[in-house]
């Protein structure tokens, strides 16, 4: 809220939180610790990357790991520091698709080339 104020964002979309327990999956958010979701929205159309940039930069201190389907800018680098079994599917991604037929622009942002 302090940052929403200070930076004067005017904001007209709910934020969304929720609550999970651990689980085992490697790629998972929870993986490993019981999480809180924190989801933030603009409406289409909306000025959304220095909001969206101020937010996960807040949720960085806490070692936020963000969700897969939502919209982030963290890197490879930044992502393998968060999830403890990142190389694990770095490897089989190296051998399930040596040539990144399935690559796109956001895997390779987060999972590099």
């Amino acid at each position: 809220r302090a940052m929403i104020e200070r930076k004067g964002y005017l904001l007209n979309f709910p934020v969304e939180v929720r609550f999970t327990k651990q689980d085992d999956v490697p790629l998972s958010t929870s993986y490993g610790r019981d999480s809180a979701y924190i989801a933030v929205h603009v409406f289409k159309g909306m000025e959304k990357e220095p909001f969206f940039h101020d937010v996960e930069s807040i949720m960085k201190t806490y070692e936020g790991r963000p969700h897969w389907g939502k919209m982030h800018y963290q890197t490879a680098e930044e992502l393998r520091v968060l999830y403890p079994r990142f190389d694990d599917f770095i490897d089989v991604r190296n051998q399930m698709d040596p040539h990144r037929v399935f690559a796109n622009d956001y895997t390779r942002q987060v999972f590099g080339e």
